[in-house]
């Protein structure tokens, strides 16, 4: 799958930051419109992803959480503990990261469209 931005007027912003000067949380808002191509076929859907939220990375730089009021996009792997695809989310969503990096969704309440089943 390739995902071409159509628009980006999204912002980051460091909310907090550990005691040796890397991230901790960082805050996202703002416009971000993207294509969804399949890579084989060529079929496309826009999708708007312009949703809020915030990031947390444990201290060694690996993500802990990713909590937001969509819409916006998920990337899950098949090693993960949740269908495996690209999510489109809207509602309210928290995706964490156990230590391994395996990928959980312990909040999922809204709609969710899983981008690869669609382009399918």
């Amino acid at each position: 799958m390739h995902l071409p931005v159509v628009e980006d007027e999204e912002m980051v912003r460091v909310d907090s930051r550990y005691p040796d000067g890397s991230v901790h949380i960082n805050e996202y808002k703002g416009k971000l419109i993207v294509d969804f191509v399949n890579a084989d076929t060529g079929a496309t859907v826009r999708r708007d992803l312009s949703g809020s939220g915030a990031e947390e990375f444990r201290p060694e730089g690996t993500r802990k959480t990713l909590g937001g009021v969509g819409p916006f996009g998920v990337r899950l792997k098949t090693t993960d503990a949740y269908p495996a695809g690209y999510h489109v989310v809207d509602g309210i969503h928290v995706t964490t990261w156990d230590t391994a990096g395996r990928r959980h969704m312990p909040l999922a309440v809204g709609s969710e469209e899983n981008i690869c089943e669609t382009l399918a």
